[in-house]
């Protein structure tokens, strides 16, 4: 009996896609790995559909096309005696730029926000499986800058000189 293998021949769309997919998925930035109230899959949907509508649209104009893709979710920190932090808003924003002269996909940069008040942009020079930061690794950069903010206020107020009271009789 001979055994027949099927190969599949993915197209380029496919390879592109996937390795973008792939590349989110192992930073942590997927719905259930955030902890997001979002449907969970939808980043990659939305991803999908952004890129293919440029894939599309731009191989008759020959246009570089931007798009941004976003996605939030909860984190929060375990102290040292096991409990955990206050569970803390993060908004993830990524760019996109679609090359149809190359048929490049680049992912640019990722915009993060904590609580729409502590925000940091991570520039994606090289290649995203290197510059990309992982989910956890960008709210514990965020919780950091939060808690030196903390530190900050804080010890102003200590080096405040106090005005006295001068009591009139």
């Amino acid at each position: 009996m001979e055994t027949t293998k099927k190969y599949v021949q993915k197209t380029l769309f496919t390879k592109i896609y996937e390795e973008h997919r792939d590349t989110l998925f192992s930073k942590n930035y997927s719905e259930k790995m955030i902890d997001s109230w979002s449907e969970h899959g939808l980043l990659f949907k939305q991803l999908h559909a952004d890129f293919n509508q440029a894939y599309i649209t731009d191989v008759e104009v020959y246009q570089i096309r931007r798009f941004q893709l976003e996605i939030a979710g909860f984190f929060s920190l375990q102290n040292k005696d096991g409990s955990k932090t206050k569970k803390d808003k993060v908004q993830f924003e990524f760019s996109y730029a679609y090359d149809p002269a190359g048929i490049e996909l680049k992912l640019t940069a990722l915009k993060a926000t904590m609580n729409d008040e502590f925000e940091k942009t991570y520039p994606i020079v090289l290649h995203p499986s290197k510059d990309l930061p992982a989910a956890g690794t960008v709210f514990k950069e965020l919780f950091a800058m939060r808690e030196k903010e903390l530190l900050e206020k804080v010890q102003a107020q200590k080096k405040a000189p106090v005005k006295s009271r001068k009591m009139r009789r």
